[in-house]
């Protein structure tokens, strides 16, 4: 995906772990946004308490969340709640 080395300032090539990148378009096709997901971590206690996990539970469904990792709109992009709107699209 392009649009991350050249408007990045952390200037990271590279992702660790298995990853899904998304390049996000307005309806007549120019980039607006970038997306990043990436697997979720092993253990976090906050996330775990809060979805009611116990270790077994976990080791038998963490592989159905992930991590927004990164998400970028691009310097040029104006548009009111943009980040709010693309959300929406991310839980469905």
């Amino acid at each position: 995906m392009g649009c991350w080395p050249a408007t990045t300032r952390l200037g990271h090539r590279n992702t660790v772990g298995e990853n899904l990148r998304y390049l996000v378009r307005d309806r007549i096709g120019r980039p607006v946004a970038c997306a990043l997901f990436g697997s979720a971590a092993w253990k976090c206690a906050g996330r775990d308490a809060y979805i009611g996990w116990d270790r077994r539970t976990r080791a038998r469904n963490l592989q159905r969340l992930t991590n927004n990792t990164r998400f970028l709109i691009l310097p040029w992009v104006v548009v009111p709640h943009l980040a709010s709107q693309t959300s929406i699209c991310w839980k469905n």
